[in-house]
């Protein structure tokens, strides 16, 4: 049994608040399902389309297992000062 999906990366402001889509990590499949998994992904992307207002990015993962039914989980993460440099090298 496994699950797939994507990992999708929106930007927040101050807050809180969506400010849109910025990057999409196609299907990241998990096996099993019921354990905990870390996953790698280059965001650089999202790091470089987001403007000066965004805050952190959050990351969504929507996925639906081999049954048919709708998985999401998600994250927030703080984008750092240093962030927006790391990524334009």
């Amino acid at each position: 049994r496994s699950i797939n999906g994507d990992l999708l990366i929106y930007g927040l402001n101050q807050h809180k608040e969506k400010t849109g889509l910025l990057q999409t990590v196609r299907r990241i499949a998990v096996y099993p399902p019921t354990a905990q998994h870390e996953v790698s992904a280059d965001i650089s992307e999202a790091i470089n389309k987001a403007e000066d207002d965004i805050d952190s990015l959050l990351i969504e993962y929507k996925a639906s297992s081999d049954e048919g039914r709708a998985v999401i989980d998600s994250a927030e993460i703080k984008l750092l000062a240093g962030a927006r440099v790391s990524a334009d090298k």
